[in-house]
C-alpha cells in the first residue's frame, strides 16, 4: 500500500514541469493578468437571444477577469498534472510527453473547462456500490452544470459526459448511465426551443464546420496540421494514443463505442486548433481505463529531475531578465482608455476581442463583432469582405466577379467604426493602410496597430500625438513635443521586433531600426535587412539612382541571408519584386527560383559574371573598372567587390569602408568613413560630396541628428548637382525644424 508521500510526490513533480513551462510561455508574466471567464459579448451586432456565461452575466465574477499570471500558471499545473495522473500514476516518459504537450497550449480560457474534465474523469469510474455509484452521478451532473455556469465551451463538456456515461460496461449501472446520458440530452433539446443562443453555444464544438468560419478572422479556426509549430504536438498526442490503444486489457478489445468516441474527439482536435488542447485532455478521459503504461521501462527517478531542469532553463529563457531585475515592467499594451476619444471598433483578428471587453475599455470603446462565432457566424463573410477591402485600401464601391458592389467605406459607415485594429504581424496590411487617405495610424504595440479615422474629430489629437511621435523616430530633431507611452509600448524584445517591422512596413526605416539596435537574432537580422531594402528603394525613387551604401548593405545581407536560408518562400517572393525595382532582374530571378532550380542557375551565372568581369576589368581604363566597380556593390557582391579591391592599383578609401559595411556596425563604419573624410585624400569634390551623403545617411541612422546635418550640409556645399540632392534636402528639411 503506497503511503501519502509516494501518492503527492509524482503529482507535485509533473505539477512543477508544467509550470515552469507555462510560465516560460509569457516572459513578463510576473505582472501579466489573465481572463479566466468570457466576457459579456455586447457588440455592435450582438442580437439579444445572445447566450452569455451566466457567472459573468450575474456581475459577482470579477475576481476572475484579472488574474495574476503566476496564479494562473500554478492552478493549470496542478489540473495538467491531475489530468496526466488519470492514465499513469507514475512520473514516467509518457506522463512528461503529455503533460508537456498540455502545457504548451493551454490558454487562460481553458482553465475551468479543464477543471470540468478532470472532476469528470475522477467520478465518472464505475463503482459496485449503489450508494456510491448514485453519488458520483450527481457529482457529474453538478460538473455539468458548473461548466455551463462558468464556461462557453460547455458543449465540449457536456459531448464528454455524454460518452463517458454511454461507455459503461457494468450491467448494473450501464442503464441508469444510460438514462441520465438520454436525459441530458433531452434537457439540451428542450433548452434549445427555449433559447436559440444556448442551443448554439452548446454547439459551438462541431458548428465551426457548417459555418465555414473564415480562418483569416479566428486564425484558432484551423486546422493544426496546417500549423507547422502544432505538429510536435499532434506527433506525441498520435503516439500516446495509439500505444495506450494498442495495448489495452483483453476485456476492452471489443469496445466499439471507445473507440468510436476516440475518434470522434481526435476529430474535433485536428479539426480546429481551438479545440485541440480540450481534445487532448478529453482523450486522456476517454483512456483512463486503460492502465497499461506502453512506455513504463522508461521509468527513472532522474528522468523527472532532469524534466523539470530542461522547464526551468525554458522560463529562464524566455522570461524577460531585465524585467525582472528591475522589479517593474512596462505594459505590454497601448492603453487607448488615456486618449481622448470613443467609438465602434473593427478587429482585423477577432482573437484579440478580450483586449477590448474589460470594464474599463468597454466604456469607451465597443467592438463591431468579437469571436463569439456560434452568435456572428452569419455575419462574418460580409466582416471578412470588409476587412480585405481595408486590406487592399479599396474605399469606394468597385464591382465584384457577383456583380454585387463591394467597398468598405458605406459598411464602416453604418457601423459607425472609428478604430481599425491590425496585427502588427501583418506587415502587408500595414503598408497599405500607411498610405491610406482615410486611416492614420494612432499607436503601435507588440501585438497590434491601431488605425483612426481621420475625419472623426475625437481621433485628431491622438493622430497628431502619433503622428509627431513617429516622425520623431524617423527623423529625430530637438523638437519633443509628444509623449511616447500613448503611442508606442515595448514590453519585451519580441515586442520590440514587431513594432520595428510594423514601422518598416509604414516606409519608415530609421524609425524601425532604433528598436533593434541592439538586437542580433536571427529576426532582428531579417528586420535589419528589409530597413536597408526600404531606404534603398527611397533613395532610388527620389534620385534615380541606387546608393551605394544603402542598397549594397541590402543586398549583400540579402545573399548572405538567402544562402542560410533564412528567408521563407513567401518572403522570398517579395524579395524578388523589390530587387526588380532596383534593377536587379537577374538577382530577382535566382530569389524566385525553386530549390532544385538555382544550383543550375548560379553556376551559369557565375560564369557569365566571370566572362564579363574578364572583359571589363581592365586597369588601363579607370573610368570602366570605377563603373564595375559600382555594379558590384549595386548588387551586393561582396566577392566581387573584394576581387576588384585586390586588382585596383588605387587606395579607392571609400570604395574599401563600403565593402566592408554590409556587416559591420553602424557606429564603426560612421567612424570609419568621418576618419577618411578627415584626411581629405578623395580627390574630387564630387567624390567627397557623396562621401559626406553616406555619412549622413548612417548619423541618421544612429539618432546623431547634429552631425547629419552638418554633413548633409557639407555635401550639399561640395557636390551641390550631386545625384542625391533631391533625397538630400529631403532629409535636411526633415531634421532640421524649427519650434
Amino acid at each position: 500500500m503506497s503511503t501519502p508521500s509516494t501518492v503527492v510526490s509524482p503529482l507535485v513533480k509533473i505539477a512543477m514541469v508544467s509550470a515552469l513551462i507555462i510560465l516560460g510561455r509569457n516572459s513578463i508574466w510576473l505582472v501579466d493578468s489573465v481572463r479566466l471567464v468570457p466576457a459579456i459579448s455586447g457588440c455592435v451586432l450582438s442580437p439579444s437571444s445572445a447566450w452569455q456565461v451566466p457567472v459573468v452575466q450575474a456581475g459577482f465574477a470579477d475576481l476572475l477577469t484579472s488574474v495574476p499570471y503566476s496564479l494562473y500558471a500554478f492552478f493549470s499545473a496542478f489540473v495538467i498534472a491531475g489530468l496526466v495522473r488519470l492514465i499513469t500514476k507514475e512520473t514516467n516518459l509518457t506522463a512528461l510527453l503529455a503533460v508537456g504537450s498540455l502545457s504548451l497550449f493551454v490558454q487562460p480560457l481553458d482553465l475551468f473547462p479543464m477543471i470540468c474534465l478532470l472532476l469528470l474523469g475522477m467520478f465518472s469510474v464505475s463503482s459496485g456500490n449503489a450508494q456510491r455509484s448514485a453519488l458520483r452521478l450527481t457529482m457529474i451532473l453538478l460538473v455539468a452544470l458548473g461548466a455551463i455556469l462558468f464556461t462557453l465551451d460547455f458543449g465540449f463538456v457536456l459531448l464528454l459526459l455524454i460518452l463517458t456515461l454511454l461507455e459503461c460496461t457494468d450491467q448494473r449501472n450501464q442503464r441508469i448511465r444510460q438514462v441520465i446520458a438520454i436525459s441530458i440530452i433531452t434537457a439540451i433539446a428542450v433548452s434549445a426551443g427555449l433559447s436559440t443562443g444556448f442551443f448554439n453555444a452548446c454547439l459551438r464544438p462541431v458548428s465551426w464546420v457548417w459555418l465555414n468560419i473564415p480562418t483569416e478572422l479566428l486564425p484558432s479556426l484551423q486546422s493544426p496540421l496546417q500549423q507547422k509549430q502544432l505538429w510536435p504536438s499532434l506527433g506525441v498526442l498520435a503516439a500516446f494514443v495509439f500505444s495506450v490503444w494498442f495495448t489495452r486489457p483483453p476485456e476492452l478489445q471489443g469496445e466499439k463505442r471507445i473507440f468510436l468516441s476516440l475518434l470522434l474527439i481526435s476529430l474535433i482536435g485536428i479539426g480546429s486548433s481551438h479545440y485541440l488542447l480540450l481534445a487532448m485532455c478529453g482523450l486522456i478521459i476517454l483512456l483512463r481505463r486503460i492502465s497499461l503504461d506502453p512506455l513504463k521501462q522508461f521509468n527513472h527517478p532522474r528522468l523527472a529531475m532532469l524534466a523539470i531542469f530542461i522547464a526551468a532553463g525554458f522560463a529562464f529563457w524566455k522570461t524577460d531578465k531585465v524585467a525582472v531585475l528591475a522589479g517593474e515592467t512596462p505594459p505590454r499594451l497601448v492603453d487607448p482608455t488615456r486618449w481622448q476619444t470613443e467609438g465602434n471598433v473593427i478587429l482585423m483578428n477577432l482573437e484579440h476581442s478580450s483586449d477590448w471587453q474589460t470594464q474599463k475599455v468597454s466604456r469607451q470603446y465597443k467592438l463591431v463583432l468579437d469571436d463569439r462565432w456560434d452568435i456572428f457566424g452569419n455575419d462574418y463573410h460580409d466582416y471578412v469582405e470588409v476587412c480585405r477591402d481595408l486590406h487592399d485600401v479599396r474605399v469606394n464601391s468597385y464591382l465584384k466577379d457577383d456583380l454585387t458592389w463591394g467597398g468598405y467605406k458605406r459598411r464602416v459607415e453604418k457601423w459607425e467604426a472609428s478604430l481599425l485594429v491590425v496585427e502588427s504581424s501583418q506587415w502587408a496590411t500595414i503598408r497599405g493602410l500607411s498610405v491610406s487617405p482615410e486611416w492614420k495610424v494612432m499607436s503601435i504595440d507588440g501585438r497590434r496597430t491601431i488605425f483612426g479615422l481621420q475625419e472623426v474629430p475625437s481621433n485628431l489629437e491622438q493622430l497628431t500625438q502619433a503622428n509627431r511621435a513617429i516622425m520623431f523616430l524617423e527623423w529625430p530633431n530637438k523638437i519633443r513635443n509628444f509623449n511616447l507611452d500613448e503611442t508606442i509600448v515595448i514590453g519585451s524584445d519580441h515586442d520590440a521586433r514587431m513594432i520595428a517591422n510594423a514601422l518598416c512596413a509604414m516606409r519608415l526605416p530609421y524609425a524601425g531600426m532604433r528598436f533593434i539596435r541592439n538586437d542580433f537574432s536571427r529576426q532582428g537580422e531579417k528586420i535589419r535587412t528589409s530597413c536597408y531594402l526600404e531606404l534603398a528603394h527611397r533613395v532610388h525613387r527620389h534620385s534615380g539612382r541606387g546608393s551605394l551604401l544603402d542598397q549594397f548593405r541590402a543586398v549583400a545581407r540579402l545573399r548572405d541571408e538567402y544562402a542560410r536560408g533564412l528567408w521563407a518562400k513567401k518572403e522570398l517572393a517579395l524579395i524578388a519584386i523589390s530587387l526588380q525595382g532596383l534593377g536587379l532582374e537577374q538577382l530577382a530571378i535566382e530569389f524566385g527560383l525553386e530549390p532544385e532550380e538555382r544550383g543550375q542557375w548560379i553556376s551559369k551565372s557565375r560564369d557569365d559574371s566571370s566572362e564579363q568581369n574578364g572583359l571589363t576589368s581592365n586597369k588601363g581604363d579607370q573610368a570602366l573598372f570605377r563603373d564595375q566597380f559600382q555594379q558590384a556593390l549595386l548588387s551586393g557582391d561582396v566577392q566581387a567587390c573584394e576581387a576588384l579591391l585586390a586588382e585596383s592599383d588605387e587606395r579607392m578609401l571609400l570604395e574599401r569602408v563600403l565593402t566592408k559595411s554590409w556587416n559591420a556596425k553602424p557606429s564603426d563604419l560612421l567612424g570609419g568613413m568621418s576618419q577618411i573624410l578627415k584626411e581629405e585624400k578623395l580627390g574630387q569634390a564630387s567624390v567627397q560630396g557623396e562621401a559626406f551623403f553616406y555619412v549622413g545617411c548612417v548619423a541618421l541612422e544612429i539618432g546623431e541628428f547634429e552631425q547629419a546635418i552638418g554633413a548633409f550640409n557639407r555635401s550639399q556645399q561640395l557636390a551641390p548637382d550631386l545625384p542625391f540632392k533631391s533625397i538630400r534636402e529631403l532629409y535636411l528639411s526633415q531634421i532640421v525644424q524649427e519650434k
